[in-house]
């Protein structure tokens, strides 16, 4: 396996459920955590996020499993595997994993705002942009989401303290590189790595449909 980054995207509508028998091969950590989600279709997203992560390294050959898949400081974890990261939005959910550092991937869809208070975790720059188009807003959201996933620390506090530039952010005294592959219609979408970036995104919704019917 010789790809340094990668990057992953599904489509879920009309994706049937996952099985027991899927659930059951999931490692314990994975298993308690899904069970503990009390939003069901929180649950449903996260699920069809691991189908994504699964297909992904039988594509392209990364040394990751369900079965032995654990959380550090807050991430997915593979003892002795690559970096991984996993977001999921309305009807898409994307997967980024690295073997050269820490990566961090975010996607959202761009609505209406409903609420001012999320404003105040931006810069006076960030927000002015996001007043004159709304879809900026998501542009800034999306890329302090990657870099706190990169890191494996969350809350306001963290995501107020990421300094956003054009294609880097800085947090923790590490600087991240931002990359922002094309995003499928309405929705934005952000990765940020510490050394390498990842290929074109992948379309793998056939892949992980064609696994569920199996």
């Amino acid at each position: 396996m010789s790809r340094k980054a990668g990057l992953y995207l599904l489509d879920r509508r009309d994706l049937p459920p996952v099985s027991a028998a899927w659930r059951a091969a999931l490692s314990a950590p994975l298993r308690d955590r899904l069970d503990a989600m009390r939003s069901a279709h929180a649950r449903r997203q996260s699920e069809d996020g691991l189908r994504l992560l699964a297909a992904a390294a039988v594509h392209d050959g990364w040394p990751i499993e369900l079965a032995a898949l654990t959380r550090r400081d807050g991430r997915l974890a593979m003892p002795g595997g690559p970096a991984i990261s996993l977001s999921h939005a309305g009807d898409y959910a994307v997967c980024a994993v690295s073997a050269v550092g820490a990566i961090g991937v975010d996607i959202e869809r761009i609505r209406p705002l409903r609420t001012l208070r999320v404003l105040r975790l931006l810069s006076l720059e960030e927000n002015a942009a996001a007043e004159h188009d709304p879809a900026m807003f998501f542009t800034s959201w999306t890329a302090r989401e990657a870099v706190i996933k990169a890191t494996g620390l969350v809350g306001p506090r963290r995501l107020a303290a990421v300094r956003v530039e054009a294609d880097a952010a800085r947090l923790d005294h590490r600087r991240f590189r931002l990359s922002r592959p094309p995003a499928p219609d309405g929705y934005a979408l952000c990765v940020a790595t510490e050394a390498g970036d990842p290929a074109a995104i992948q379309d793998l919704s056939d892949v992980v449909r064609k696994n569920s019917a199996a």
